[in-house]
């Protein structure tokens, strides 16, 4: 069986894929609910969707997601490099979001998660 896959960018789709694509990532969501229920996913996550649309892909097989990714990009300064902070996913999402509100350059990407359709 021959199967054609597909790398796609949030940045390249339309209002519709990009409604389509999101709801079938939901249904294999793997995180904990205390996760998603954080002060900060709450406030950046879909955040993340517009200003750094680049950075959220999937992997398509048709039109069926089959595996999805979240990056962000980050400017760490030369302490922040050599002492990363204990914060985690939720300073590096608030981070990101900061850095790109106050115009830096990012230097960094940071991997917030890799999801994979079981089906």
């Amino acid at each position: 069986m021959d199967h054609t896959y597909r790398f796609v960018t949030e940045k390249e789709l339309n209002a519709e894929e990009s409604s389509i694509y999101g709801e079938q990532v939901e249904q294999f969501n793997v995180w904990p609910a205390y996760i998603l229920a954080g002060q900060v996913n709450q406030e950046y996550w879909e955040v993340i969707y517009d200003i750094f649309s680049e950075y959220q892909f999937f992997m398509l097989e048709g039109d069926i997601v089959i595996g999805n990714g979240n990056c962000i990009p980050l400017h760490l300064t030369k302490k922040e490099l050599s002492d990363l902070p204990d914060g985690g996913w939720d300073w590096a999402l608030e981070k990101a979001v900061k850095d790109y509100e106050k115009g830096l350059v990012p230097n960094t990407l940071c991997a917030l998660q890799i999801g994979l359709n079981k089906a």
